[in-house]
């Protein structure tokens, strides 16, 4: 890197860093009796500050601002909801629903049959309700959910159905997991890696050249996780996602 640019990006940290020890003590402060691990999170965010400024030093710019950004994203909101409405007849399924999710947090809906689980889930990647409002009531990654976006927006949030059937349609397991990246223009050879590292990771080794209707349930299941890691998206929704799996 340039000295003058290596100089500026470590100004640049240091005062991030001095304003950064301010919030972070602040928070502490305000929020201590909520949540004990604030204090904690105050120590390590001033050490990894401390060693992104060692990093320039060693003219190691690009690998600090990257940190940065890593370090800022932890914490913000990929996925918000507000003011949900769903009826079916004369049943209220969603009465102002709304929901926040940040990036690296992993939430648990449960509620009795019938709750309105799933239809909350369809509406977080525009699967309901037919027809986006006007005024959007769901944003991804910073991106309102509108008709025209529909496509962008379905693309970062990954649903996984509650029933695989709906969603296995191809005449092989490797087809089936190609679908979703060959339209988003992942051609070969990072095509057949990232379908083989995405089965590795769900666990049925072998299974490419299956037909997916001779899996079990579970396996079904499997297959439709890694169709959804293959496309990378940033978000998972999983409907049931452990539902017919084997416990062990």
């Amino acid at each position: 890197q340039p000295p003058q640019q290596k100089n500026a990006i470590l100004r640049f940290l240091q005062q991030f860093h001095n304003v950064l020890i301010y919030i972070l003590l602040a928070a502490a402060v305000m929020t201590a009796f909520l949540a004990h691990w604030v204090d904690s999170a105050v120590i390590i965010g001033v050490v990894l500050i401390n060693a992104l400024i060692g990093f320039i030093q060693e003219g190691k710019a690009e690998k600090a601002l990257n940190a940065i950004r890593h370090m800022l994203s932890l914490n913000a909101v990929v996925l918000r909801a507000a003011g949900l409405c769903r009826r079916f007849g004369a049943t209220v399924a969603l009465n102002n629903a709304g929901l926040a999710l940040r990036a690296g947090e992993i939430h648990a809906l449960m509620g009795q049959n019938g709750a309105g689980k799933s239809t909350l889930l369809l509406h977080l990647n525009g699967l309901l309700p037919d027809q986006p409002p006007a005024t959007p009531t769901v944003i991804v990654d910073g991106l309102p959910l509108r008709a025209d976006n529909l496509a962008e927006a379905r693309r970062r949030v990954g649903l996984l159905f509650q029933d695989p059937d709906d969603q296995l349609f191809c005449p092989t397991v490797w087809e089936d997991v190609a679908f979703g990246p060959m339209q988003l223009g992942v051609r070969e050879p990072e095509l057949s890696q990232r379908v083989a590292d995405c089965l590795a990771q769900v666990g049925p080794a072998g299974f490419a050249d299956r037909l997916p209707h001779h899996l079990s349930r579970g396996e079904k299941r499997r297959v439709c996780l890694a169709g959804l890691l293959a496309c990378e998206a940033r978000l998972l929704v999983l409907d049931e996602p452990t539902s017919d799996l084997d416990p062990r």
